[in-house]
């Protein structure tokens, strides 16, 4: 069917309404993509990494496609569950491929950090969470507290640290031993570091 005009303005006012309503939800339903600050920017640029060891790891932007297809018979009867339909599968999509992309990147981050651990098959236990933390940089408040990281998991995982039993004596006294050790690597960082002139 050829159209008889076209009206560009009402088509960018709608694709920005869409667009928004759908980035919006994408995060919302994200308990991982809400973790992290919203910033309007007029240009997303590639970031780049460089590790202590002098490896570079360079970010591209993250492109996002989904599909959105609303039935014509149904716009044009202004029945809006097809839209709203359209727009919680578009959003699921933007969701997933985000979160995954986002993964990826820290992931990519992290093994040139020297800070991934590469499990090989070996069982959730409490001695493999260790050595996890033991690979990460800690950081503490004033008083001397921990500030746990966030742990982002899939409900496979979720499940799996549930059902991990208590830790053992000797397995809370090698904790603490790490504990204290990474405060005390925390505690002499600070001292010596030097302000800027």
């Amino acid at each position: 069917m050829r159209a008889l005009f076209g009206l560009p303005e009402y088509d960018r006012a709608e694709s920005q309404f869409i667009g928004r309503i759908t980035h919006d939800l994408a995060v919302k339903q994200s308990a991982f993509l809400s973790m992290f600050p919203r910033e309007s920017v007029g240009e997303v640029l590639p970031s780049r990494f460089v590790a202590s060891s002098g490896e570079i790891v360079d970010n591209p932007t993250i492109p996002v496609g989904m599909e959105f297809e609303i039935p014509t018979t149904a716009a044009m009867a202004g029945d809006l569950a097809p839209l709203v339909e359209a727009i919680v599968k578009a959003a699921d999509q933007a969701s997933e491929a985000l979160s995954k992309a986002i993964l990826e990147q820290i992931g990519k981050v992290l093994e040139a950090a020297g800070q991934s651990l590469d499990a090989r098959d070996r069982p959730l236990s409490h001695e493999l969470i260790f050595e996890m933390f033991d690979r990460m940089e800690w950081h503490f408040d004033d008083d001397g507290n921990w500030i746990r990281p966030t742990i982002v998991a899939g409900p496979d995982m979720v499940a799996k640290f549930g059902n991990l039993p208590e830790p053992t004596a000797e397995q809370q006294e090698a904790f603490a031993k790490m504990f204290e050790r990474k405060r005390g690597e925390f505690l002499n960082g600070r001292r010596s570091r030097k302000l800027p002139r």
